[in-house]
């Protein structure tokens, strides 16, 4: 049962809870072996100065220009680690590895000293081990995993003044704690000032990853619950056309409103009145909703796939839609009903009797450009 938090020492449950987190560590070492640790936003700029340090070229980035703006500690390890031979990316595995045994060993005594029970504490180092997210987080060559690390030592050393009223254990907590907050502000602010400034510089590569990364992000939401099901499917067929630093071209793929009511699947709505929904929503997403970036400027091309009796599959564009920052601030309310009054104050075409509009006709922005 859980009571006043006993002093953490070690005992006959010690050495099982550290084994399960050798057992994460290891867990994670096998998953990151046959293609190495994932990459992060950030990665090739940690992994280059880390090999950067290691070669004895100073604390520098892959341009030469002197590394900043990220955490420092972490390339620093990675650096002390490959003097001994392993590649920085190599070695960030280890870093995360071992930073995610440790969590497990961290959670598994905390669990021990508040409950005094050795089994709840083997079960919670297990939890921890068996986390996909905890374990992906460690995967990567990215910061998570240690700083998990740390505000994990940070509440558990917080739980522990609360309980005994240690000094100490405040003291430790307010410098891990405090340095994990200020850490995620600072590092969060930099990031993105550096980011946007790269990106306003017209480095396109870097502007098209921010507009790819918001869309796996969207992707990765749960929808609103008044969202209709065909229009947040849309939303997330969003493919990108082409961009700048100015204008952004964005495709989706729409069908029609098919729900089940009373256990029979009936029509909601046709492909083009969720063709009309999807690209507001999407316009507003592009001119709002992209951190890095800031379109003046974009255009929504929304179309229907159909499959012939021979199995090839052949898309129809429904609608294609431009609107400019400043006419799409005019708009007061967003809400859906208002998609086809909205659409009627930008530059919109519709498939009609004479045929579906092509959208590379009068093109915002066109592939290459």
């Amino acid at each position: 049962m859980i009571g006043a938090m006993r002093h953490p020492r070690i005992d006959r449950w010690t050495a099982p809870l550290a084994a399960i987190g050798a057992l994460g560590a290891t867990l994670v070492l096998l998953r990151v072996a046959p293609y190495g640790p994932g990459a992060g936003w950030d990665s090739s700029r940690f992994v280059a100065a880390a090999r950067n340090l290691a070669a004895g070229d100073g604390f520098t980035e892959a341009g030469g220009q002197a590394y900043g703006g990220l955490a420092p500690l972490f390339p620093l390890a990675l650096a002390a680690i490959g003097l001994f031979g392993p590649d920085p990316l190599d070695a960030a595995a280890y870093v995360n590895a071992a930073a995610f045994g440790l969590t497990i060993l961290a959670v598994g005594l905390w669990v021990r000293a508040r409950t005094r029970s050795g089994w709840l504490a083997a079960w919670a180092g297990l939890a921890c081990a068996l986390s996909p997210p905890l374990a992906g987080a460690a995967s990567t060559a990215m910061t998570e995993a240690p700083f998990i690390l740390f505000a994990t030592l940070s509440l558990f050393a917080l739980d522990r003044y609360l309980a005994g009223g240690r000094r100490r254990s405040l003291l430790l907590a307010v410098l891990l704690g405090g340095g994990f907050v200020g850490y995620l502000v600072t590092q969060s602010f930099v990031s993105q000032r550096h980011w946007r400034r790269i990106i306003a510089e017209g480095d396109l590569d870097a502007l098209r990853a921010s507009v790819l990364e918001a869309f796996e992000a969207w992707r990765r939401m749960r929808p609103p619950p008044d969202a209709a099901p065909a229009d947040w499917r849309a939303l997330l067929t969003a493919e990108l056309v082409a961009a700048d630093t100015e204008r952004c071209r964005v495709s989706l793929i729409a069908e029609p409103d098919v729900r089940v009511v009373d256990g029979v699947r009936v029509e909601a709505g046709p492909a083009s009145a969720v063709a009309r929904r999807a690209a507001v929503r999407m316009a507003e997403r592009l001119l709002y909703d992209i951190p890095l970036a800031r379109f003046e400027a974009v255009q929504v091309d929304v179309h229907a796939e159909y499959r012939s009796p021979g199995g090839a599959v052949a898309s129809e564009c429904l609608l294609t839609t431009q609107v400019r920052r400043e006419a799409a601030a005019l708009i007061a309310d967003w809400d859906d009903d208002s998609a086809r009054a909205i659409l009627a104050s930008w530059a919109t075409r519709e498939a009609g009797p004479g045929g579906p509009p092509d959208p590379s006709d009068g093109a915002l922005i066109a592939p290459g450009e």
